[in-house]
């Protein structure tokens, strides 16, 4: 299911954000006003004093369904002294409620998906999204105090709640608070899908990650950063069996570890511009730095054995791999900058030339086209040579071969191409062709070589592959080849002339 809600939420974001919008508005309004009215008649209850307990379920073991259990050369050690474990616990239930103030960084994020003026237009949205997550939490907070709500594996807090204030009956607001909680965790999701992406852009824009992450697609949206953050998605879900008691942990050490990291560069910047009541807007950072970084130190400890360990190893590997796309853009603007002082073979006389054409087997429709692309590269220039090369693996097809040559290339082209034939007794192809193209830097050292390859296509994705890949692979290695340039001569069979709208045209 969680795989499948996933799918679900990709698929709109990709759509547009105009469109996620709309869809996803609805349900954070149809939850805030079921969780509000909850706490209303909750409210009401106590002031009646008509509150009735109902059967809570029963706790679940700590350790319950922990894939990941991984142990330290011993246990953690508590502290032991009452006051340093009442403060620990303390911090410990501080840092898990703070998991539920989480999201409200999209709307800074996302400020210029505003309107103008965006800075204010984000305040004020900011301003009454924290109003109504106070009322919210608080609310459920005292809810469950008062109804004696207990944490379980089997029904969640918010669920113990709604039981004990609206019951199963009509108008089945339990339900809807069921449905409701579902939908708004669908909003919450979608919230990694309205900034993952546009904050990768903006990574990527730096250099630290692929600049594919930088283009937009025709829905104005990130849709590669969307299918990236999807596949991520799926994978953390299948590893951890969508256990939100397990993800929880991993998501609050991202989180908060970013707030922080955050945090401290806006302070750095703010301090660096020195503007107007710059000291207390780098006091606000840096608290809210050293509170972010508490609730991620304690998160991380209290959350180690659960899995945690692997979000603590693999945000250095992430580093290190950002830090090597990095040097790579950087080695690769020195490489190809241009410079005033630098060779321009355009400024120099044209180069010698070498034109190949790989024929196979058989003369037929596509080489002819291959020799033609060959014909027509080397046209008009008197230092270029055109050959046609034949790597003979079944010396049995060779008389065939040039029957078929005399017959439908000497007439035409007669001696301004000349058929090799490299015989290959082990029925190799790829190292004949590198040995032949060896022989050519030996006897015409300096040409540019460009290697014609005739492909065809039979117009259809299943007849496509009853036919070797002999062209594809030559082509994969001869790429990798210095001063090799590849030209791939298609040749489209009738079916594929036909869907292409050129019916009538006869090879």
């Amino acid at each position: 299911m969680a795989l499948l809600l996933v799918a679900f939420i990709t698929i709109v974001n990709l759509r547009g954000t105009k469109e996620s919008g709309f869809f996803f508005a609805l349900p954070m309004y149809t939850f805030a006003g079921v969780v509000g009215l909850m706490i209303v008649l909750t409210l009401v209850h106590v002031a009646m004093a008509a509150l009735h307990h109902v059967p809570m379920p029963t706790l679940a073991p700590a350790s319950a369904g922990v894939p990941f259990n991984f142990r330290l050369p011993g246990d953690l050690i508590l502290p032991k002294a009452g006051t340093a474990l009442g403060l620990f616990l303390i911090l410990r239930a501080f840092a898990n409620g703070c998991s539920a103030m989480t999201g409200v960084e999209a709307v800074s994020n996302g400020v210029s998906a505003f309107q103008p003026p965006e800075p204010r237009n984000a305040a004020k949205t900011l301003a009454i999204l924290i109003t109504i997550l106070i009322f919210l939490f608080l609310g459920t907070s005292y809810a469950a105090h008062v109804y004696g709500a207990r944490p379980s594996e089997t029904e969640t807090i918010l669920s113990q709640v709604a039981r004990a204030t609206f019951g199963y009956g009509p108008p089945y607001l339990y339900y809807i608070t069921q449905a409701a909680t579902m939908t708004i965790l669908l909003v919450a999701a979608n919230t990694s899908y309205a900034d993952f992406p546009r904050l990768l852009a903006f990574v990527a824009k730096d250099n630290f990650a692929p600049k594919t992450f930088v283009t937009q697609g025709d829905r104005l949206v990130y849709n590669r950063g969307i299918l990236a953050l999807a596949v991520i998605s799926g994978l953390v879900l299948l590893a951890f069996k969508a256990n939100l008691t397990l993800l929880i942990g991993l998501y609050s050490i991202g989180v908060f570890l970013c707030f922080t990291l955050s945090q401290l560069g806006m302070a750095k910047k703010i301090r660096e511009m020195r503007g107007k009541g710059w000291h207390s807007a780098v006091t606000v950072n840096l608290v809210g730095a050293a509170v972010t970084g508490i609730v991620t130190i304690v998160v991380a400890i209290t959350k180690f054995r659960e899995g945690a360990w692997m979000v603590l190893l693999l945000i250095p590997i992430i580093i290190l791999i950002c830090r090597s796309i990095y040097r790579h853009y950087e080695w690769f603007d020195r490489t190809m900058t241009l410079h005033p002082n630098d060779f321009n073979p355009l400024a120099e006389p044209e180069e010698p030339l070498t034109v190949l054409v790989l024929v196979s087997s058989d003369v037929h429709r596509g080489i002819l086209e291959g020799l033609e692309a060959g014909r027509a590269i080397a046209a008009g220039k008197p230092n270029a040579i055109l050959r046609a090369v034949h790597i003979e693996m079944d010396p049995e097809k060779t008389p065939r071969l040039k029957q078929r040559w005399e017959q439908y290339v000497e007439p035409y082209l007669g001696v301004k191409i000349r058929l090799d034939i490299v015989p290959s007794p082990y029925r190799w192809l790829i190292e004949p062709v590198l040995g032949y193209l060896d022989q050519v830097d030996v006897e015409r050292s300096g040409d540019r070589v460009i290697i014609v390859l005739p492909e065809f296509e039979t117009g259809s994705v299943i007849t496509h592959f009853l036919h070797n890949f002999t062209a594809r692979r030559l082509r994969t290695i001869l790429l990798n080849r210095p001063h090799v340039t590849v030209v791939s001569s298609r040749f489209f069979m009738k079916p594929m002339a036909w869907r292409l709208g050129r019916g009538g045209l006869v090879y």
